[in-house]
């Protein structure tokens, strides 16, 4: 697929000096085996809908105002057990008027952080998100785009990081909510797709598996997913010990929240649960390579072969991508040479969508590392969504 050139560099200047966390995983690990909660079912009781919104003076990306109206969001969603949560976002919708209904574009940002500065409605406000950039290419399509902090981020707990079964409930039900909000001018059937880059693509991926059953009602039209985050354990694997190790330490506290039966805090040494405690006060950025700096190993913070263990291993089956078919067409854009995400989990993941007869069109990029591809991801993913809305047949490189 072509790419302008332009857009490309324009990007590179909004995202190249921000690290995209290509969410890692797989953490310290635990004690007796919990059997991983079952994906939640039908339209859970309460999830979407609005608990407030509040209109937000003009947001902002580096100085240059978002061509758009906004709104703060707090709505109820579900956890990875299918329990009840809370999760805030933001709602944008272009001040520019669409021919016909407006599409709706529910995004899934990459890592951000654990501390709650650090939401991605926190950083709009502020004119710190790196996402800031495409979402305002979305704006400029006339799309309402709908911004999911995602659980702990902004709201009481810690943020699941990293793992699907706990995100994706949150972007599809940000898209409930955001269909509640009044005076938006929204449709409540609105063609509506998933946008989601590194941890984001997790979030996105989850919640493309899951709608057919979780939110039916949500007409989802297609996901664009990069930098695919299709398997923690292999990923955190590769991240363990080298550059961007915090990202492992990331994920530890990711499935600790999302699971607490698996209890990993006891299995962490007094330096582990010193340096996890630090690394939930950071944002991605220099912060957290300094609490849990580069080259650090998971075995310097915890006791025995916690990949191993049998509770660990079963929740991180239980949260990789590719067994059950999203029923809207997927498009998977990953580098071949991605230094943060492995791309051979996420070509595993591509396989296991088609063998179920998932429509997908995958872009192995040849070049390009975890950043750069995302560069790349963000034209590609709003011109293959413009086709979506406009109602023609996805590409199918099955």
């Amino acid at each position: 697929m072509s790419r302008s050139r332009a857009a490309v560099l324009l990007l590179a200047v909004s995202v190249a000096a921000t690290v995209l966390a290509g969410c890692a995983s797989a953490p310290k690990t635990a004690p007796a085996a919990p059997t991983p909660t079952a994906s939640p079912v039908g339209n859970a009781r309460g999830a979407g809908d609005l608990n407030s919104s509040t209109r937000e003076s003009a947001l902002q990306q580096k100085g240059d105002p978002f061509p758009a109206r906004a709104w703060a969001i707090t709505y109820d969603s579900t956890d990875a057990a299918g329990g009840p949560t809370t999760v805030t976002g933001t709602l944008l919708v272009p001040t520019a008027a669409f021919a016909g209904i407006r599409p709706l574009v529910s995004v899934a940002v990459g890592t951000q952080g654990l501390a709650d500065r650090c939401a991605a409605s926190a950083q709009l406000r502020a004119g710190t998100e790196y996402e800031g950039f495409g979402i305002a290419l979305l704006l400029e399509h006339g799309w309402a785009v709908v911004v999911t902090d995602y659980p702990g981020l902004g709201t009481p707990g810690q943020h699941p990081y990293a793992v699907g079964r706990a995100l994706g409930p949150s972007v599809l039900d940000a898209v409930r909510a955001a269909r509640r909000v009044a005076g938006t001018g929204l449709s409540s059937h609105g063609p509506v797709a998933l946008m989601g880059y590194s941890e984001g693509s997790a979030a996105a991926g989850w919640a493309a598996e899951l709608q057919p059953r979780y939110a039916p009602d949500v007409p989802l039209v297609g996901a664009a997913l990069g930098g695919l985050v299709a398997d923690l354990g292999a990923i955190a694997s590769s991240l363990d010990g080298r550059a961007n190790a915090y990202l492992v330490g990331y994920a530890a506290v990711g499935l600790e929240t999302a699971y607490p039966q698996l209890d990993l805090d006891r299995l962490l040494t007094p330096h582990g649960r010193q340096v996890l405690a630090a690394l939930e006060q950071t944002c991605a950025d220099a912060t957290a390579d300094a609490a849990y700096p580069d080259g650090t190993q998971l075995s310097s913070l915890s006791t025995g072969d916690l990949f191993a263990l049998p509770a660990v291993r079963a929740v991180l089956a239980a949260n990789r991508l590719g067994t059950i078919a999203p029923a809207a067409p997927l498009l998977v854009v990953h580098s071949r040479v991605d230094d943060i995400v492995p791309f051979a989990q996420a070509q595993t993941a591509v396989a296991a969508w088609c063998a179920r007869g998932t429509r997908l069109d995958f872009d192995p990029l040849p070049v390009g590392t975890h950043v750069e591809a995302d560069v790349a991801f963000i034209p590609e993913a709003i011109s293959w969504l413009a086709g979506r809305f406009a109602g023609t047949a996805a590409p199918d490189t099955c």
